[in-house]
């Protein structure tokens, strides 16, 4: 009788091999590409974080001499730069950018950033990350002595590209991985059913009265255990040569009689 392929033992074991090994992956996908990136960009955080000394320390230097602090500043954190007054506190608290290391006159795009307000309203550091025109960045603020409020903006372009190319990476390994599941697993169930078909075919001559053909498996496993219990009594149920003659005495006698 002839088996489907896609309800064969082959398709089956290959089937299960394949669900455990994608999800495998998928755990592992979700697990450590959401845990890098958040790695990665905190690790930028606490970068800007620690030049916050720094930044202070050259924000007095800059002040005192007339010095434009912004520029100076962009050039140490290698970020965007910002010094940001309150503008009025009522009827709401805004703020407003008086240098800005990025050139822009107006600086409307930071003009409301949700980072430095926060700084500027509770005289505290603040960190975060936003997205402003599709891009990513990750953020600080902290309040300068003499009242205004420093802000400092790094791209997260260069994390999350490398988040992306490990993504990337992962479903690559994953793809072959996948294949050499479903190849192994293929291959390992076609042994498996080639064994199980010889012990078919085992069990059809011995109903068949044929009992000179042994059976022959070495397994160590249930299939090989079957094999050498199927030896047994197929032994037990072949006629003997004793009982041969015997009834062949019998018949004799008989006929004689």
């Amino acid at each position: 009788m002839r088996v489907n392929p896609l309800h064969s033992v082959g398709a089956r074991l290959s089937l299960a091999l394949l669900l455990v090994v994608a999800g495998s992956l998928a755990l592992v996908y979700l697990v450590v590409i959401p845990s890098l990136q958040s790695r990665l960009i905190e690790g930028k955080i606490a970068q800007l974080r620690r030049e916050r000394t720094t930044l202070i320390r050259r924000y007095h230097e800059d002040v005192g001499s007339g010095l434009v602090f912004v520029d100076d500043a962009a050039s140490i954190v290698n970020a965007r730069v910002a010094l940001y007054r309150i503008f009025s506190q009522k009827p709401a608290f805004t703020i407003s950018p008086i240098q800005d290391s990025s050139g822009y006159r107006l600086s409307t795009d930071i003009q409301r950033d949700p980072i430095a307000l926060r700084s500027a309203a509770t005289r505290a550091y603040q960190h975060g990350t936003v997205e402003r025109g599709g891009t990513h960045y990750a953020e600080v603020a902290f309040p300068a002595p003499d009242g205004y409020t420093i802000f400092v903006s790094a791209p997260l372009g260069d994390t999350l590209g490398a988040v992306g190319v490990a993504r990337e990476r992962l479903l690559i390994a994953g793809g072959i991985a996948l294949a050499l599941a479903l190849a192994v697993g293929y291959f390992a169930a076609w042994l498996f059913a080639g064994r199980i078909r010889r012990l078919e075919r085992a069990a059809e001559r011995i109903a068949s009265g044929r009992f000179d053909d042994p059976i022959v498996d070495r397994g160590h496993d249930e299939i090989g255990e079957l094999a050498r219990n199927s030896i047994g009594r197929a032994a037990s149920s072949s006629p003997t040569p004793r009982t041969s003659c015997g009834r062949r005495s019998s018949r004799s006698a008989a006929s004689s009689s």
